[in-house]
């Protein structure tokens, strides 16, 4: 509002974006309008341009509605854009979008090739490895080599926690497990999906569809033994879903 007020309209798209995905995380109705006013005219370049603008942020919201085809559009657009004139770390964090979009499309080789060049990006500029490794992590379970995505996602984990990075710690955590699910280590797999759960419910997550944690955790459950658990995480998810509409969870 202060923005709006004082006529930066870059300041309050980017507000405005951030109060978005605020709201999409912790399951609010309001996000659908909020984003609209982001996107809305007068455009700002580098706010339309940037990892934490509205246009990423939209790809976020057609992956909630389960719509991989109009998510995919947005991010090579913005990836286009980027390799041409944007930063390293806004082409990092879209092509770390991009890869785990490719995963969900079933296109594996692609979303390696995409995540391993976001690392690399990170690697020369600097950058927290940690949000790269992650997508390394999940193209090499998708479609590589399970032993190559537990050292990813154990990379993945060291740098968010030596980085104090709160936001990639959970995701982390989560390709962990899974990998550790897959391998039939299903109490380790349970104590890192827990740890996933407890971080992301701490954050007030309030849409399954944001980060999809759940059936791992509650598989993970289930086969360690703690069915009464798994239970209940499957309901509570459920219940989050269904209020939301997400027929994909």
């Amino acid at each position: 509002a202060l923005a709006a007020r004082a006529g930066d309209r870059r300041t309050e798209v980017l507000a405005l974006t951030q109060q978005a995905a605020l709201e999409l995380f912790l399951g609010r109705p309001a996000a659908e309008s909020t984003l609209a006013a982001a996107l809305a005219a007068p455009h700002d370049a580098y706010a339309m341009s940037h990892h934490n603008g509205p246009i990423y942020l939209k790809h976020r919201f057609h992956l909630a509605h389960d719509q991989l085809d109009e998510a995919r559009a947005e991010l090579r657009t913005l990836v286009y854009t980027l390799r041409q004139r944007g930063s390293a770390d806004c082409l990092s964090q879209c092509l770390i979008g991009l890869a785990q979009l490719e995963i969900q499309r079933g296109r594996c080789r692609q979303a390696l090739s995409m995540a391993r060049q976001s690392l690399r990006i990170a690697e020369r500029a600097g950058l927290s490895q940690g949000p790269a490794w992650y997508a390394v992590a999940l193209a090499e379970t998708a479609g590589g080599s399970l032993s190559q995505a537990l050292a990813a996602a154990e990379a993945a984990r060291r740098h968010s926690e030596d980085d104090d990075d709160r936001l990639f710690l959970p995701r982390a955590l989560h390709a962990e497990g899974r990998i550790r699910l897959f391998s039939g280590q299903y109490a380790r797999a349970a104590g890192l999906l827990r740890r996933t759960a407890e971080l992301e419910s701490a954050q007030g997550q309030g849409d399954p569809a944001t980060r999809r944690w759940h059936a791992d955790l509650a598989e993970a459950l289930a086969r360690s033994g703690a069915v009464d658990e798994a239970e209940a995480v499957v309901d509570r998810a459920r219940a989050q879903a269904l209020r939301l509409g997400r027929a994909g969870v």
